[in-house]
């Protein structure tokens, strides 16, 4: 996928766009404000359970690994010595009684049994990790000559005030303000459907391009005297998520890694067959892409978008746009789309009548 970035032209931003952006930017941390509330939320009623009784699983996002180390070993503890007085009562009775005293191991140490070793053994673990974390933090912190505690500050909302629709974007050459364009290229280099979004991230993306891409087919079958299938669609490692490897629609494949990995996984890790029976979406993917069939396949992908993408930045000279606001670069992306197609429909139709 590519993205692509409007012109850095000057000019005051009148108060309509100022505004916007002071709206959108209390909306959003507003947002942020009440999705931290929910995730502390959601951490003390983790921690809570886990004093209670034990939950399998990972810990959820937002609670702290000590904490929840710390409140296994409470609850440990206390079952410990809910033991201890269970049979200091059973031979008190049988002392009173004049019975013998229950048969079986004694139960008196606090600290004692398997259950209260494993857990101070995962709380030492905890402590462990932490005190690394806060040293690696301090080493950074040193390195860096920064006085923030090695913490990653949280980069605040942030708005164009001459573009509010526009985002800063990730590039392989930094950041830029602008947006985030999407590409179905056909076998023979045709481009079938676009998007344009203020999402930096494609996994988004991948159901709305996919359905349109099949909208796009089935209204071109109307026009052809033998309607064709979308055959395996190849996208890259953007779009590679549990989602999207098992939403509706053609077959796929989708990269979880860089194209050379997966080729170098296939030479020296081939596979051959179905996916191992329970495999994950994501494993049964990976397996896949380790067979001869898939990885061939896949190679394809590289010579099929990439030369669209790299004809739009470099014929067409759209590395930025010109227009501003996400609509207006939308038709300006379709302009180019468009013209691309139609140079593609008259180097082909020459091509053949020549």
């Amino acid at each position: 996928m590519t993205s692509c970035h409007r012109s850095w032209l000057i000019r005051s931003a009148g108060l309509p766009e100022i505004r916007r952006c002071l709206d959108e930017l209390e909306a959003e941390e507003a947002a942020a404000a009440a999705a931290a509330a929910e995730k502390n939320t959601q951490a003390r009623l983790h921690l809570q359970r886990v004093a209670i009784e034990p939950v399998p699983g990972r810990l959820p996002a937002g609670v702290d690994r000590v904490e929840a180390a710390r409140a296994r070993l409470e609850r440990e503890r206390a079952r410990r010595q809910g033991e201890i007085d269970a049979y200091n009562a059973a031979v008190a009775a049988a002392l009173a009684e004049g019975r013998p005293r229950p048969l079986g191991r004694r139960v008196s140490d606090p600290e004692g049994g398997k259950r209260m070793k494993k857990a101070r053994a995962a709380l030492e673990a905890a402590l462990a990790a932490a005190e690394a974390t806060s040293e690696n933090n301090r080493t950074t912190t040193s390195n860096n000559g920064s006085n923030n505690g090695g913490k990653k500050e949280d980069t605040p909302p942030q708005r164009n005030v001459t573009d509010p629709d526009s985002r800063i974007m990730p590039t392989r050459r930094g950041w830029i303000q602008g947006f985030n364009a999407q590409f179905a290229v056909s076998a023979d280099h045709v481009i079938t459907t676009l998007g344009l979004s203020d999402n930096p991230a494609d996994t988004g993306e991948f159901a709305d391009m996919l359905t349109r891409t099949q909208a796009t087919a089935e209204w071109l079958n109307t026009h052809r005297d033998t309607p064709e299938d979308i055959g395996t669609a190849l996208f890259d490692a953007g779009y590679f998520s549990d989602d999207n490897l098992t939403h509706p629609g053609p077959d796929r494949l989708i990269a979880p890694g860089k194209s050379r990995h997966i080729q170098r996984e296939a030479a020296t890790n081939p596979a051959s067959g179905p996916p191992p029976e329970g495999a994950t979406p994501v494993e049964a993917m990976r397996h896949r892409l380790r067979t001869p069939e898939a990885a061939t396949l896949y190679k394809k992908r590289g010579a099929t978008v990439e030369p669209v993408n790299g004809l739009i930045k470099d014929r067409h000279r759209l590395r930025r746009f010109s227009l501003r606001g996400l609509a207006a670069c939308l038709g300006e992306l379709n302009l180019t789309a468009a013209t691309h197609n139609l140079r593609r429909l008259f180097t082909t139709l020459h091509t053949t009548t020549t």
